[in-house]
């Protein structure tokens, strides 16, 4: 396997949300990324879009890589989003990448565009951000082909945000616990009981052809299967700001 094949899109927009968290609460010291000198990750980096994104957080020693040798075109290149149109804009390149560049995993869009959704509006409505970065892309491995969809964002992280609804700020006893409670339906930092579904509609998408959704917020995760509990896992970890989502799409 080549080197570039390990380039996750979770790490690489958990290296934005880090950037992002240290801008925020200004660090004194100046942020400079510098990249690994492998021509196939330079060459990947532009690909995903990754120095664009960047260049509205830090420096960084990128050097402008010309021409093209990988056959790697992400599903959804580095994107920020801040706005709904956004969301909207994104989902409908999305559409036209499936159809004109992937139609071996058409059968993906419909859960691809449903989640991207739904976990892109989570953080325009709770997160009191300025926005979240996405990033999909898909890998051909000898079990077949899959896509994979990281989100972030750098707000106030879910426990924060169920917090606000009076209704669980009193039931939450931990980051974890948090989590395990806003993938239940009907679950919402809004008090409204129109809102509270997405994440829920989310989890209920892993239940079908093998799917496994992450979530990393504050110190606590979760790593969802299935509706099934049993096949669920949840436990603590070094401290994340925000919210970091990522779901495995196989076709099979």
């Amino acid at each position: 396997m080549r080197k570039i094949e390990f380039i996750k899109p979770h790490v690489v927009i958990c290296l934005l949300l880090i950037v992002e968290y240290l801008n925020k609460h200004k660090v004194d010291r100046k942020i400079v990324i510098i990249p690994p000198s492998n021509k196939d990750v330079l060459e990947y980096l532009y690909k995903i879009d990754l120095p664009n994104a960047l260049n509205s957080l830090c420096e960084f020693k990128i050097p402008k890589f010309q021409g093209s040798t990988i056959q790697i075109n992400p599903v959804i290149p580095v994107k920020r989003f801040n706005s709904i149109q956004d969301i909207e804009t994104i989902g409908n390149d999305m559409q036209m990448i499936f159809h004109s560049k992937l139609p071996e995993l058409s059968s993906l869009f419909g859960s691809c565009h449903i989640i991207f959704s739904e976990l892109a509006d989570n953080i325009i409505s709770h997160a009191q951000s300025s926005g979240g970065f996405v990033l999909a892309q898909q890998y051909n491995y000898r079990t077949g082909p899959l896509v994979e969809i990281a989100i972030c964002d750098c707000g106030i992280g879910i426990p924060n945000s169920l917090k606000k609804n009076p209704k669980y700020a009193q039931i939450i006893d931990n980051d974890t616990s948090a989590i395990k409670l806003a993938l239940k339906e009907g679950v919402s930092s809004i008090q409204d009981d129109l809102r509270g579904y997405g994440l829920h509609e989310v989890k209920n998408l892993m239940s079908v052809g093998n799917k496994i959704l992450s979530i990393r917020s504050s110190s606590g995760y979760g790593v969802v299967k299935g509706i099934v509990e049993d096949y669920n896992e949840f436990g603590y970890c070094k401290y994340l700001p925000g919210c970091l989502a990522h779901v495995i799409m196989p076709t099979g």
